[in-house]
């Protein structure tokens, strides 16, 4: 073998040489690495992944092992990783060598260790100790950051811990750390002692790399592409250089990088010109001129310098817009024509009001289920078109309480000086300030309910929403990874659940599922796996009466209790009693559940009693919940939950101990983690006197014993069925109704009214 001893340095000195040549690229997000961390090609850096995304990446290596069954099955390291908050990573990995679906337990399996590992990595916050100078220097940029792979459960194959620094100057980035790690000849940890790597950013998309894990270098390329506005994909490739182990020669990385969120950002930060947006219509004029012959004067059209829109670009403000003399109208007239406009883009149960500083309207967001911030931006959207329609231009506030099964959830108002018209029209060409201040304010539900009290309705709908139902699809599906059976089995269907309301705060929910295919561990009866099977899916239906309302609200709107009774799955029927309290601010929010339910399968009753507090201790998208109490299996314990939120998405972590119960005889440890993600377009399909949308929010997720043998990934031991739509949901949005996480991601009230608005003029 040829020596390889002065290749590394000679080569790093090459590259590097051009690190001031350039200083205008910066170096591109980076990839996930095979062994479960950001990094060049199998070596750590001291970056992590951007907050609010997620990556996936599927490599032909296991660079701790050797391919033991050549040409059988696959070796492969799938990865799955999240930017949680600024520095902070965590990493699932899942790898696999030989067979993918033979069973372990039987010698003539072709296959070794299937195993499933976590890992995380935090870089150090260095602008606490040196200010951002140092950080944004223009030629020095250092970074530096610890981390830990393969942490927990019974196996820990690749556990390591490293150290490492990183240091970008212009379109290059050096790295150098150490990781201690135990190694075997059957796999280990990656790298034992002293590492370091360096990448060359060639272009936006393309850079090269090298580096040395300790015993082997390697020599690479990676190539990002922006596939669309969230999604980035990225290829990557790598030779070995060395030979000084088993470690497969060629690697190749396939990955996908999704950013929460970020397609929405962009096109919320890009200004418009919206200076003809909610002016009148020469068929409105015409309209209310028939509408009052007698009594309008005839409309005098003059041409007037707009006013401008304070983001929008200078050959935009270059041609001057008209503006109208409206006739005049009634506030009935006015009234109806706010009413329609809501009715059109997907509210019902409206009601307008005024009030002694504008106008008021109550509406529940009949398709607008996904996000309450979306609900908002169709009204703002809603109140723009209604002024084309008839006169609106001299209210100074505007007021919309949205709400749900009757009741406000909460609320949003826009105020200015001069008119609430031209604010929300320069808000969304881009503007976040109007004459009077911010362009809108956001309501907690008691901040909009002295609104009614001075409120003199002048259209008060008939609650037409009664027995008007909405219908829900969703996949589910019940799995295993990274199990001595199989690498992936499966139990996969589909659910249609609904909704229909009854009454103020009453509702009728259920949902059907159906079967539609299953992998052979899951259909044989006498497996393990059938006692899992698909959780939600295996029972064929529910039925629930659900009525929701305050409690003591003279005391605090954001008090809720919650009453259900039925069906709560197959063979499943009891009732519960849901509490939920939140401070005005969100930080503080305390929940308790206690239930009683049968199931015709078991003589044992469960009797569900769970308290749960939580905690925003340091953003208003992240959330310690501390729970206690006696769980559905009838198990005594405690689970410590961490949630992050990011807008529609959230990746939570827990660790629970529970038991024994009478439905469980062992007390045991778990640890897993789910993502939540919506399915569908933001707006739900009218069809008549119905609603279709897919899952405002799914569930996915896996959990595992600590330290146990049998310590199978799935998604939930003793899985129990939840209710679909409750308190939290729908009344508190999934835990985001309070008004600093609202507000950090107003960027969604934008978007979604220029969307809706450019809908209906396109019409």
């Amino acid at each position: 073998m040829r020596d390889q001893s002065l290749y590394m340095p000679k080569l790093l000195s090459a590259l590097a040489s051009g690190a001031l040549a350039s200083a205008s690229l910066g170096v591109q997000a980076q990839q996930i690495s095979p062994s479960g961390y950001t990094g060049a090609i199998n070596t750590p850096t001291a970056f992590t992944l951007k907050p609010a995304s997620m990556g996936m990446s599927l490599t032909n290596s296991i660079p701790e092992f050797y391919e033991q069954f050549p040409g059988v099955g696959s070796m492969l390291s799938l990865n799955l990783g999240f930017g949680l908050a600024p520095g902070l990573e965590a990493v699932g990995r899942l790898t696999n060598n030989g067979d993918l679906h033979c069973d372990l337990y039987y010698s003539s399996c072709k296959s070794s260790t299937r195993d499933l590992s976590v890992g995380g990595k935090y870089q150090l916050p260095l602008h606490w100790l040196f200010g951002n100078d140092l950080l944004n220097h223009q030629y020095f940029k250092p970074a530096l950051a610890f981390g830990i792979t393969d942490y927990g459960g019974a196996a820990t194959l690749y556990r390591q811990k490293y150290a490492v620094g990183s240091v970008t100057s212009g379109p290059v980035t050096l790295s150098a750390g150490r990781a201690a790690s135990i190694y075997t000849d059957h796999g280990g940890g990656l790298i034992q002692g002293n590492f370091g790597s360096v990448i060359y950013q060639l272009t936006p998309q393309l850079s090269a790399i090298a580096e040395t894990d300790s015993r082997e270098r390697r020599l690479g390329v990676s190539w990002t592409h922006r596939l669309t506005g969230n999604t980035d994909l990225v290829l990557a490739a790598s030779k070995k250089l060395t030979n000084s182990t088993y470690q497969q020669a060629s690697q190749a990385t396939l990955a996908l990088v999704y950013h929460f969120g970020r397609g929405d950002k962009e096109s919320a930060a890009k200004p418009v010109d919206t200076r003809d947006w909610g002016r009148p219509t020469a068929a409105a004029i015409h309209s209310q001129e028939a509408a009052s012959p007698s009594s309008a004067p005839k409309a005098v059209v003059k041409t007037e310098s707009a006013e401008p829109v304070i983001q929008a670009p200078k050959e935009a403000l270059a041609s001057p817009a008209a503006t109208v003399k409206w006739p005049e109208a009634s506030d009935q007239d006015k009234a109806q024509a706010l009413a329609d406009r809501f009715a059109q883009n997907g509210f019902s149960d409206i009601d307008v009001a005024q009030t002694p500083s504008g106008w008021l309207v109550r509406a529940e967001p009949r398709l607008w289920r996904q996000n309450r911030l979306d609900a908002y931006g169709a009204a703002l959207s809603s109140y723009l078109l209604a002024a084309q329609d008839i006169d609106l231009s001299q209210v100074q506030h505007l007021n919309v309480a949205l709400t749900f099964m009757g009741q406000v959830v909460g609320g949003l108002s826009v105020e200015d000086a001069a008119s609430a018209i031209q604010c929300m029209r320069q808000y969304l060409g881009g503007a976040d300030m109007c004459s009077g201040g911010k362009a809108f304010k956001l309501h907690y539900e008691q901040e909009t309910l002295p609104e009614f009290k001075q409120a003199q309705w002048l259209l008060l709908q008939e609650k037409n929403r009664r027995f008007m139902p909405q219908f829900e699809l969703s996949p589910a599906a019940s799995y295993t990874a990274g199990t001595e059976f199989g690498l992936f089995d499966y139990s996969i269907g589909a659910t249609l659940g609904w909704e229909v309301p009854l009454a103020k705060g009453l509702f009728w929910q259920g949902f059907y599922a159906q079967l539609l295919t299953e992998s052979d561990e899951f259909k044989d009866p006498t497996s393990y796996f059938r006692r899992v099977g698909m959780g939600e899916a295996t029972r064929a239906g529910s039925n629930l009466l659900v009525y929701q309302t305050r409690l003591l609200p003279q005391w605090s709107s954001r008090l809720w209790g919650q009453l259900s009774v039925g069906d709560l799955g197959y063979q499943t029927s009891g009732h519960q009693i849901n509490a939920y309290w939140a401070t005005e601010d969100g930080r503080y929010r305390a929940t308790w559940v206690k239930g009683q339910w049968r199931n015709e399968s078991m003589w044992q009753v469960r009797n569900p009693h769970i308290l749960n507090l939580s905690v925003r201790p340091l953003s208003s998208d992240f959330q310690i919940t501390y729970s206690t109490g006696q769980f559905h299996n009838n198990d005594k314990g405690h689970r410590l939950g961490l949630s992050f939120s990011f807008a529609d998405n959230g990746v939570q972590f827990f660790w629970r101990k529970t038991g024994p119960s009478n439905i469980l005889p062992n007390n045991n440890a778990f640890m897993g983690f789910s993502i939540t993600m919506p399915l569908g377009p933001k707006q739900a399909l009218e069809a008549g006197p119905a609603s279709f949308r897919l899952r405002d929010r799914w569930e996915m997720g896996v959990e595992t014993k600590v330290g146990q043998k049998d310590n199978y990934i799935e998604p939930f031991y003793g899985a129990f069925p939840g209710i679909r739509h409750s308190l939290d949901t729908d009344v508190f949005d999934f835990n985001r109704n309070d008004i600093p996480l609202a507000e950090l991601n107003s960027y969604r009230i934008r978007v979604t009214a220029r969307e809706v608005y450019l809908a209906n003029t396109k019409r």
